[in-house]
């Protein structure tokens, strides 16, 4: 499992990390973006689980970068998360479609753990089980 929580424009050499991380059976999750609405690489790579965000009733967070690149959806607005303000800890609410990408990666490591590698291999070999969601 890779979970990638940053964005930038098209690269080979990324794009070819990927590719051989997917040849090699690891799940890559990536942020689709914020603010720029254009899904941004590596999400938008078609071998990426790329993950968009949403609030908490279901309504697409208004930041969320969009497009058919879009492969699910998580928490993106108003997520707890530990911070530090003027040298204190503190939890407090945060946006972005990293925490998205991070709930989704957490998601699909306990089906992987709950099913067993081998099994979703041999179940999903030279499949893409998001796909045809």
């Amino acid at each position: 499992m890779i979970s990638i929580s940053l964005g930038w424009w098209k690269s080979g050499s990324l794009h070819r990390a990927v590719q051989y991380a997917v040849d090699n059976n690891v799940i890559v999750v990536a942020a689709a973006g914020n603010y720029v609405r254009k899904v941004v690489w590596p999400a938008a790579y078609p071998e990426v689980v790329a993950v968009a965000g949403c609030t908490s009733d279901r309504r697409t967070w208004w930041g969320s970068s969009r497009g058919h690149e879009v492969d699910i959806t998580g928490p993106a607005a108003d997520v707890y998360r530990a911070a530090f303000v003027d040298g204190a800890q503190r939890v407090e609410p945060g946006d972005g479609t990293s925490y998205a990408t991070a709930s989704v990666a957490g998601i699909a490591a306990l089906w992987l753990a709950h099913h067993g590698r081998e099994q979703l291999l041999e179940r999903y070999r030279g499949k893409r089980p998001l796909a045809d969601v």
